[in-house]
């Protein structure tokens, strides 16, 4: 007698933990598993432009795109520049023989996303969209982003310039046809590469501007 009713007072009970602890599940998974964002520290390996980047971090290769900015294209006027910025603020350029370690901070998501850090505490982000190389697409940028309208540096010296989600949408059929011709992809690289040249001699007269107005 005892037996049974204590087995059918643990099933009484079982049956709303079961409920609760399926509706706390849910409450958390959609609300992104309420985790902190997840901080790594990582070296870069590759820049695929201005803000898709491939790191080492803890032994494991991770790419990431920039979070809060958007950069040109590469097949756009200013994405091979905002590259080569990308590059040089993370070291990658042949004058150093050691990279510096970057601080991430990914989304807590899909980690995809990321505000990379450098070793002097600068923010990757921030500074491209300063430097006039990409469209701030989080507010916290917005400031930057009129300030080097105001200035016409870097993509805001053209008139119009098209945003990298509009040129994409556009130029598919481009690239479509890119991909398919050998002939033409090798002549769009060879293209690039003289681009990425140019722009290193670029910078080095706009970051000596910059430093110019900072007096």
């Amino acid at each position: 007698m005892w037996i049974t009713l204590g087995m059918f007072l643990i099933k009484k009970a079982v049956v709303p933990l079961l409920i609760i602890a399926v509706i706390l599940f849910l409450v958390v998974k959609l609300k992104g598993g309420c985790r902190p964002n997840k901080t790594l520290r990582g070296t870069a390996l590759a820049v695929h432009d201005g803000d898709t980047i491939t790191f080492r971090a803890r032994l494991k290769r991770r790419t990431v795109h920039l979070k809060g900015v958007d950069c040109p294209e590469l097949g756009q006027p200013y994405g091979p520049e905002a590259k080569v910025y990308t590059e040089r603020m993370l070291g990658m350029d042949k004058r150093r023989l050691r990279r510096p370690r970057c601080r991430l901070v990914l989304t807590r998501k899909d980690q995809k996303w990321a505000v990379v850090y450098g070793p002097e505490g600068w923010d990757l982000g921030r500074e491209l969209v300063r430097y006039g190389l990409a469209w701030a697409v989080d507010k916290g940028y917005n400031d930057l982003e009129r300030a080097a309208r105001k200035a016409k540096r870097g993509l805001w010296a053209d008139r119009r310039p098209i945003p990298p989600w509009e040129w994409v949408e556009k130029a598919g059929p481009f690239m479509d046809h890119l991909a398919g011709c050998d002939q033409c992809w090798e002549s769009f690289y060879e293209y690039q590469k003289r681009q990425i040249g140019l722009c290193v001699v670029g910078f080095r007269l706009m970051q000596g501007e910059l430093k110019g107005e900072a007096k």
